[in-house]
């Protein structure tokens, strides 16, 4: 996850520096310096990170000798940490930064979900292993319906909070909320397809972010 850290933490600093000068006065003969370099720096690390975990782990894959299944589980979470990691720091420059606090207690609760359905992963295993009288298969029927339930009780949850950051981060349904500056964070001129997806974007950062962490949080539970 090197190569995504690094990309996260260059792409994090730009965006606080890009939100530092646009509140600075006096500085508008560098106005082309943040307006446009600035953004399309944290595109170009974020779009960079993306491809690196994309293509990196599928070369290691081709290159490395056969792996276990545990050791795949564990790839696929580090690339979906880092697919997270990088696709947030241009979800984030669109955001804006009254959206920061609200992006911030997103990460923070899916983390705290991370540990909750860990630890009761592990409390349902410790109430199998004590039934010694059972078959076999019996147990692995009781463990794939617990696993199961815990996944959808997982997919809900991780809906719940989508919607909760969706609010929270200044959206509504209703046209008058649409942000429509995100469309020109980094550009001047409207273009009709990038300008929507920027819009997009920003309008459903929640979502997005919450879409992505959750192949990351039922592996990690399981």
């Amino acid at each position: 996850l090197k190569i995504e850290q690094y990309c996260v933490n260059i792409g994090c600093s730009l965006i606080a520096i890009y939100w530092l000068l646009q509140q600075t006065l006096f500085i508008d003969h560098l106005s082309w310096f943040y307006k446009g370099i600035l953004p399309w720096l944290v595109y170009t690390c974020s779009f960079f990170g993306v491809l690196y975990s994309l293509f990196s782990h599928i070369i290691l894959d081709l290159t490395t000798s056969t792996s276990t299944s545990t050791d795949k589980t564990g790839k696929i979470i580090h690339r979906s940490i880092g697919m997270i990691g990088v696709i947030s720091v241009t979800l984030i420059l669109l955001s804006g930064p009254h959206s920061t606090s609200s992006i911030s207690l997103l990460f923070f609760h899916i983390i705290l979900f991370c540990k909750i359905f860990k630890q009761l992963e592990i409390t349902s295993d410790g109430d199998d292993d004590d039934d010694g009288d059972d078959d076999d298969d019996d147990d692995g029927n009781r463990r794939t319906k617990k696993l199961k339930k815990m996944d959808n009780h997982t997919g809900f949850f991780m809906a719940l909070i989508s919607i909760y950051y969706y609010f929270s981060t200044g959206h509504d349904y209703s046209f008058n909320k649409i942000q429509w500056g995100s469309a020109y964070t980094g550009f001047e001129e409207n273009m009709m397809v990038r300008s929507a997806i920027l819009i997009i974007a920003n309008t459903f950062t929640a979502p997005i972010i919450c879409c992505f962490s959750l192949p990351c949080l039922v592996l990690y539970c399981h």
